[in-house]
């Protein structure tokens, strides 16, 4: 169910054309949130919980973020703005107003790196395994040298990325709709 949200968060930053920053923080915000969360989530709960996370990301990450209006238009005012400011206020108590998470986005540059690796990063958005399973660092070096191939250092942490990107890549694979109309695949 994650992964379904965490395209839809995708979309929904598109929608608005924030930047990439803003889309790493909010899924970096609702994984920690969830992570911290000790009652149960309902799928209803849980999507209200993707959007708080975009809309804090965007307050910190943004120059203009979206009004409350329009993001309960978004989402078809499946929630009320009271909805979602109370659900900002929950996620913001659960992390302690600790919103300054590091992403993989932090220590790349869309303008200093190209279309495909930025693409590798927003696909390991939506497997956790890959982003919570090594440092970030390595998760970039690894990117860097899938695409580039031309190192010696070659790790599980490639292998994983590089099979996890082809199988998005396939024309079977008919999930995560909004990331490949993004990178229009």
């Amino acid at each position: 169910m994650r992964h379904i949200l965490v395209d839809w968060m995708i979309s929904l930053c598109s929608s608005y054309s924030l930047n990439d920053l803003t889309l790493h923080l909010s899924v970096a915000i609702l994984d920690k949130f969830l992570f911290l969360w000790t009652m149960k989530m309902t799928r209803k709960r849980l999507q209200c919980a993707g959007i708080a996370s975009v809309y804090i990301a965007s307050k910190v990450e943004e120059e203009f973020s979206p009004s409350l209006q329009e993001l309960t238009w978004i989402c078809d005012n499946a929630y009320t703005e009271k909805e979602i400011i109370d659900m900002e206020s929950e996620i913001l108590s659960t992390l302690k107003y600790d919103v300054m998470i590091d992403t993989l986005r932090n220590y790349v540059s869309t303008a200093d790196y190209p279309s495909d690796i930025i693409f590798s990063l927003d696909c390991i958005l939506l497997n956790t395994d890959i982003l919570y399973g090594y440092d970030n660092d390595e998760i970039i070096e690894s990117c860097v040298e899938a695409y580039t191939k031309s190192g010696t250092y070659w790790s599980r942490c490639i292998d994983d990325i590089l099979k996890y990107k082809k199988s998005i890549k396939s024309k079977q694979y008919k999930e995560f709709p909004e990331l490949k109309k993004k990178f229009k695949i």
